[in-house]
């Protein structure tokens, strides 16, 4: 298991950090047996989740404005542009809360990274509260101002954090969905 507060690897079974001395409680102890989540896999689980959130946005811009869809003919530009204007905001509620509720929950892990067995915890091995899932969402927009460089990050890194996990002290961990 790695350590959450040095990094460093430790036993299994082990109580405290071989390194820094770190108590580790039961949830860190149950998570941290295969190490952090990897660039490649954090990359995949990001493309299953964006078809997942464009599945829902479609499926809701065309519940919601069936009647412009099907008028789209008769529309002038005006309409048209707040036809976008509103499918571009509902895409950032729906990316927002999609990210922010799912790492927030139970599982800890939007449906991408649940389906590659990884799991975002905090500092301490615990689940995010809303604040801290809600800051590394937001952070992510951060990673990507810096040319992406923040997202690749990930594949330099010893803990393998982007920028977006460092500012809001969060890890992506590899674990057993079993």
């Amino acid at each position: 298991m790695f350590c959450f507060k040095c990094g460093e690897k430790n036993q299994d079974q082990a109580h405290y950090c071989s390194a820094c001395g770190a108590a580790f409680n039961t949830a860190a102890h149950e998570l941290a047996t295969q190490g952090y989540g990897g660039f490649w896999y954090r990359t995949i689980a990001f493309m299953i989740d964006n078809i997942m959130i464009g599945l829902a946005n479609t499926i809701l811009l065309v519940a919601l404005f069936w009647g412009w869809i099907a008028d789209s003919e008769g529309l002038g530009s005006d309409t048209v542009m707040l036809f976008e204007t509103w499918a571009y905001l509902l895409n950032i509620l729906l990316t927002w809360l999609y990210f922010t509720v799912f790492e927030a929950s139970l599982w800890q892990a939007t449906p991408g990274k649940w389906i590659l067995g990884l799991k975002v915890i905090d500092a301490h091995g615990e689940r995010l509260g809303m604040g801290r899932a809600n800051a590394r969402f937001w952070g992510k927009l951060l990673s990507c101002l810096v040319l992406g460089i923040g997202f690749f990050m990930v594949a330099f890194t010893r803990k393998k954090q982007g920028l977006h996990d460092m500012l809001a002290r969060t890890y992506v961990l590899k674990v057993n969905n079993s």
